[in-house]
């Protein structure tokens, strides 16, 4: 959560809550009850002619769906804030600076609705190693590239009446799997999540319509490839890779 009395905020203003919004922000609507849904800044494109208010395109995190609209930057509350290494930054006096190290303490809720504050982030890693945005490297190559989307390969369990074992899904969608918990339509895959089979070709072969993750795994990545390093050797690689060919 951003502090107003932290010091190093994004635009010269005294409270990070009523600055502008930008792209990646966490948001919620001013005056909204801490639990209400928070939403991601999508961008915000200039303001129509004739409009006197600035917009952002949010996608809203809701438990039954990610709706997505434009909103009124005014009626928006920034939530948090990434702080990346060389973000031009001002202090609350006015003194301006450029940020060379940073420490993210997190909030974490976990599944029976109790909450832990302050842990570092450096504790914690992704289920999904791979995000819109996130930087990778070809290891064969040498190439950089940033990750656009990517597939997840999904293992499930396989009741004992069907023989047991498991069975792998690859490149698992939403068409083929569904949560079950409602909170969760929009979830990525994660292991023990209890999902229903809406595939008629998978629930045959499994003999059920529910089951449990019992792993996920990275599927195809696709990558757009931006530079070769100086030491690299190898040609552009293709815009989809696996993840052993990749380090984040």
């Amino acid at each position: 959560m951003l502090d107003p009395g932290a010091g190093l905020l994004p635009e010269l203003d005294a409270d990070p809550r009523t600055a502008t919004v930008y792209p990646d922000d966490i948001v919620r609507r001013r005056g909204a009850a801490a639990d209400n849904p928070l939403g991601r800044v999508c961008c915000v494109p200039l303001p129509e002619t004739g409009s006197d208010a600035a917009e952002a395109h949010i996608y809203w995190l809701t438990a039954m769906d990610n709706a997505d609209c434009m909103e009124k930057i005014e009626e928006l509350e920034v939530v948090d804030r990434a702080l990346l290494h060389g973000d031009l930054v001002s202090a609350g006096d006015g003194r301006i600076g450029i940020i060379t190290a940073s420490r993210v303490e997190l909030e974490l809720r976990l599944p029976d609705g109790r909450c832990i504050r302050g842990v570092d982030s450096r504790d914690v890693h992704h289920l999904q190693p791979f995000r819109a945005g996130t930087w990778v490297v070809a290891e064969a190559s040498g190439w950089l590239g940033r990750v656009e989307n990517w597939g997840e390969d999904v293992t499930l369990d396989v009741p004992a009446h069907a023989g047991g074992g498991s069975i792998v899904v690859v490149g698992a969608t939403s068409a083929v799997l569904r949560p079950l918990d409602s909170a969760q339509q929009h979830a990525p895959f994660y292991p023990t999540m209890r999902v229903q089979v809406l595939c008629p070709d998978l629930r045959r072969a499994i003999r059920t319509s529910t089951t449990t993750v019992a792993r996920v795994q990275p599927g195809d990545v696709n990558v757009t490839w931006v530079a070769r390093f100086s030491s690299g050797t190898g040609r552009e690689p293709q815009a989809a890779s696996s993840e052993m060919e990749l380090a984040v």
